[in-house]
C-alpha cells in the first residue's frame, strides 16, 4: 500500500516524536479503561495533542466512556483515509466505532494483528504528542503484536487494592518486563471512597498499589478514589477533566498526567521481542 503523504505511519515509524502509553491490567473489572480515558482527558487538559486507541478488541468500552454519541463517533474520509473522531479534542479509534452495536467480535489472533496494524498504520491519526492505548486484560495476542510493532510503548500497570487484583497484575507486570517494555509504575484504582460525613472507606483493602509497585522497582504513580458510576440514559458522562474537574479523582488524574509527562520518552535498545 502506497503510504506516501500518509500521515499515519509517523506513529508506527521509529523515529516517530509521538510518546505512547499503554495502560494495562492483569484482569478485568479494575478500571483499566476508565483511567486510559481520563488519563487521556488529563493530558488534553493540559495542551497537549492527545490521541487514544481502544486495543481492548474483544471488550471495547472506549466510545462508552467517552461520553459522546455515536453520531459524534462516526470516523471521517480524507482522500479515502480514514480520519478518526475527536471528542473533547481527543483523536480516538476503537472497534466499537466499526461494528454494529451489541455486536461481538469472535476472531482468532492473526485477525486481531490485522486490525492493529489497520488502526495504526492506515488510519490518519495526524502527529500527536501523546497516543494512549487501552490495552486488554491479560497477556495475549494484543500485547505481543503491540510489543512488536511499537517497541517504544510504556507502560502503566493499574490495580486495586484487593489482593487477587495485585496478584493477577503482577503476572502483567512480568510479562512487560519480559518483552523489554518500559513500565513506567503503578496506579492503584478505586484506592476508597469518600462519603458524604467525610469519612473514608477502604472498600477493597488497603496497600496493594505500593506493593505491586515495589515488586517491580518503580514509583506508585497514583492511588485514585473510588468515583461512582455517572450516567444519563446509559450514556456515561464525559471524562473528569470536563465533566467535574474540580473533583479529588480529576486532581489525581491531572497529577497522574504530569508525572508522566514530566518523565519523557524511553530509551529503547531492543529491536524486537524477547522472549527467552
Amino acid at each position: 500500500m502506497d503510504d506516501s503523504g500518509n500521515g499515519s505511519r509517523k506513529i508506527l515509524d521509529r523515529d516517530s516524536s509521538t510518546r505512547v502509553i499503554g495502560v494495562m491490567s492483569g484482569k478485568g473489572g479494575v478500571g483499566k479503561s476508565t483511567v486510559a480515558v481520563n488519563l487521556a482527558a488529563a493530558m488534553k487538559d493540559q495542551a497537549k495533542e492527545v490521541a487514544i486507541l481502544d486495543a481492548d478488541i474483544y471488550g471495547f468500552s472506549i466510545p462508552t466512556l467517552m461520553g459522546a454519541s455515536r453520531e459524534e463517533l462516526k470516523p471521517g474520509r480524507t482522500e479515502g483515509v480514514v480520519v478518526p473522531p475527536a471528542p473533547f479534542g481527543i483523536s480516538c479509534v476503537s472497534l466499537g466505532m466499526f461494528v454494529e452495536e451489541g455486536t461481538p467480535v469472535i476472531w482468532r489472533g492473526p485477525m486481531l494483528d490485522g486490525v492493529l496494524q489497520q488502526f495504526l498504520g492506515d488510519i490518519d491519526w495526524g502527529e500527536p504528542e501523546v497516543l494512549v492505548i487501552d490495552l486488554p486484560p491479560g497477556t495475549g495476542d494484543v500485547l505481543l503484536s503491540l510489543a512488536q510493532r511499537l517497541p517504544r510503548m510504556e507502560v502503566v500497570l493499574v490495580t486495586t487494592p484487593h489482593p487477587a487484583a495485585q496478584a493477577i497484575a503482577g503476572l502483567a507486570g512480568a510479562a512487560v518486563k519480559k518483552l523489554k517494555l518500559p513500565l513506567r509504575g503503578v496506579v492503584e484504582n478505586m484506592s476508597r471512597f469518600t462519603c458524604d460525613s467525610g469519612e473514608q472507606h477502604f472498600l477493597f483493602g488497603r496497600g496493594g498499589g505500593a506493593s505491586l509497585a515495589a515488586q517491580f522497582g518503580v514509583p506508585l504513580l497514583a492511588s485514585i478514589p473510588f468515583v461512582p458510576f455517572d450516567a444519563v440514559d446509559g450514556t456515561c458522562a464525559p471524562p473528569l477533566a470536563f465533566s467535574d474537574p474540580g473533583s479529588e479523582a480529576a486532581g489525581t488524574y491531572r497529577d497522574l498526567a504530569s508525572k508522566l509527562l514530566e518523565v519523557g520518552r524511553p530509551r529503547v535498545y531492543h529491536p524486537g521481542l524477547a522472549l527467552k
